[in-house]
């Protein structure tokens, strides 16, 4: 498998293997807002959100205190636990998740994407993303 190198302005792209197509039927947004897909041309489409959210359980512990202007406050230790609301993997349909939610997957759903590549307005606020990622 030969290995290909995209220079970026901020880091290296490494393709292990040419970009494939994937066909898929339906789109299903597990995140509480829509997703808007800006493509090169500059066109939009809207994935809206399903009303339903995929969430992981978060188990927390403090760890130690810093302290800032005579108080104390906390440093936490985050693990992350079971991922709710996901339904089961179905052929054709793409899942879009949080980066929490898919880290929490650890890779082992392929059909889990999160939002990738984000386009800000003047402000710095995420307004679209020109890609998907699946975390691994």
């Amino acid at each position: 498998m030969s290995e290909e190198r995209e220079r970026t302005s901020a880091f290296d792209i490494v393709l292990t293997e040419p970009p494939k197509e994937v066909e898929v039927k339906r789109i299903i947004n597990l995140t509480p807002h829509p997703v808007i897909l800006v493509f090169d041309d500059g066109s939009t489409y809207e994935v809206p959100a399903s009303g339903r959210i995929a969430r992981v359980e978060t188990v927390q512990e403090v760890t130690g205190y810093i302290t800032i202007n005579e108080k104390q406050f906390p440093i936490m230790r985050q693990k992350y636990g079971e991922v709710k609301g996901l339904p089961e993997a179905q052929e054709g349909v793409l899942y879009v998740v949080s980066n929490v939610v898919a880290q929490a997957l650890g890779g082992k759903r392929p059909d889990v994407v999160v939002p990738a590549g984000f386009v800000r307005d003047e402000q710095g606020r995420i307004i679209g993303c020109k890609a998907f990622a699946v975390i691994r």
